[in-house]
């Protein structure tokens, strides 16, 4: 296995745009993770299972850090405090049913305080986390998902989306009210892992200085929207965490005019998705060649072929990553023997990139 602290520093200087190297997590074939509601049931034991789950990923020695992740709360911990109850989803995570008819009722519930029996489960699932984490293992535990997600689960999307035309300054009222709560969880949580690599491992096993913030509800906005509502929003996390990570699916809505308004924002530092980068690099894409925001992906690099084409894309070639745009991607593997291979084989391209 890599040596931890080492990982944690490749990353810290490839978003810092320090290093031209691609960090790569090679992923072989693992155990299946708990499901979301185990951690709740029996915290440690879920805990205990996870890890060693993911056992044979953590052998491989790649750019990837161990970890737990327990992301059950992120749809349904905020909505609590309104009074929303939860609905079991069996095999994945909790969400919430529309609560407010209308965007006037949801801006008069104003802001909550965090009082909920959920925030006390939370809170109590994420100390027994801490305590039955494996060494070597991290925890990540993102507390909510953007106020925008939020927003579409707690009023009924439609009325949602047309109040953003018909409403705006509800609208944002709105999500302003939703970020007050989102924030307030947020620093809840980081307080408990302050000063450990749990503080910045996100879901994809990379250390991110900054926060990764999920917003797939963004996909739904047109560029103007995204100007309009998302920018002010985000720049309220920005300056209370630093760089953002923005995770959206690029599939099956179209995604295409989300990049370019985000690179408008000083504040976001990454985007990421589980669809592959072809949204963000390919031929077709408005920002393929931007130079700022980092970006995450998985990417088939089985073979030295596959490693060469890659790296031969116009927007991987020739954008800087030293000074420039970083990205970080993810390969499958059918065993560990060859995940090993072909991290190898990609470490090889690395020095051989550099030398160019």
């Amino acid at each position: 296995m890599h040596n931890h602290s080492e990982t944690i520093a490749l990353y810290q200087r490839a978003f810092a745009g320090q290093d031209s190297r691609i960090p790569l997590i090679v992923s072989p074939p693992c155990q299946p993770l708990p499901k979301a509601q185990e951690y709740e049931a029996d915290t440690a034991a879920a805990v205990r299972r996870a890890a060693a789950a993911v056992l044979p990923k953590a052998e491989v020695g790649s750019d990837w850090l161990p970890f737990v992740s327990i992301a059950n709360y992120q749809c349904i911990l905020v909505p609590s405090f309104y009074g929303a109850e939860r609905i079991r989803i069996p095999g994945s995570c909790d969400i919430v049913g529309a609560l407010f008819p209308t965007i006037e009722d949801a801006v008069a519930a104003g802001v909550p305080t965090l009082e909920s029996s959920l925030m006390d489960e939370m809170m109590e699932v994420l100390q027994a986390a801490k305590g039955a984490l494996p060494e070597g293992f991290s925890l990540c535990f993102p507390p909510c998902s953007s106020p925008f997600d939020l927003a579409q689960l707690l009023v009924p999307g439609e009325e949602f989306l047309t109040s953003l035309i018909l409403k705006p300054e509800l609208a944002l009222r709105f999500l302003e009210n939703l970020t007050s709560l989102c924030i307030q969880v947020i620093d809840a949580v980081r307080a408990e892992l302050r000063g450990t690599p749990s503080e910045f491992v996100t879901n994809r096993g990379i250390h991110f200085p900054g926060l990764r913030l999920p917003c797939d509800a963004i996909v739904n906005l047109s560029p103007d929207l995204l100007r309009q509502f998302v920018l002010p929003i985000l720049a309220r996390f920005g300056e209370r965490y630093g760089r953002l990570m923005i995770h959206f699916c690029t599939t099956p809505a179209p995604s295409g005019h989300v990049l370019p308004v985000l690179c408008e924002s000083p504040h976001v530092g990454g985007v990421d998705n589980w669809q592959g980068p072809d949204v963000f690099l390919g031929d077709s894409a408005l920002a393929r060649m931007q130079s700022r925001v980092a970006v995450v992906g998985d990417v088939d690099l089985t073979t030295p072929a596959r490693m060469d084409a890659f790296l031969a894309r116009d927007p991987v070639r020739d954008v800087p990553r030293q000074g420039g745009r970083t990205l970080v991607l993810n390969t499958r593997a059918p065993s560990i023997d060859e995940a090993r291979r072909i991290y190898s084989a990609w470490q090889a391209c690395m020095v051989d990139v550099a030398a160019r």
